[in-house]
């Protein structure tokens, strides 16, 4: 015994929702490591945590920055000491943290899920 089912799909609309979704997950995905890399930014006045955001550049690029002068020498040097809390590879770490590449990939597709459901 067999069913047979036939669906003739507008190519271009899946394309369109797969392109919407896409860039919704992206963001998504970039917003879950910079939470995590919130948790790690070192910690003394609050500056460099507070210039922390996401930048989207079009549906399909998009990063997470730091926007203060020293960002990138709190971030590289390892011998400084943060007694405020956070610690050096604040970005670099969370983004290589195979937990948060697995929450990252979750966002995606809980993103085409819910555009193509």
């Amino acid at each position: 015994m067999s069913i047979r089912y036939r669906k003739n799909l507008d190519w271009g609309k899946v394309s369109s929702k797969l392109q919407k979704a896409g860039k919704k997950g992206l963001q998504a995905g970039l917003e879950i490591l910079l939470e995590e890399s919130q948790r790690q930014v070192p910690k003394d006045t609050g500056a460099l945590a507070q210039s922390g955001k996401v930048v989207m550049y079009n549906d399909q690029e998009g990063h997470v920055s730091y926007n203060t002068e020293y960002a990138l020498v709190q971030h590289e040097r390892t011998d400084f000491s943060h007694p405020h809390g956070g610690k050096a590879k604040y970005l670099e770490d969370p983004a290589n943290d195979s937990g948060i590449q697995s929450a990252m990939y979750a966002a995606l597709g809980e993103a085409i899920r819910g555009e193509l459901g």
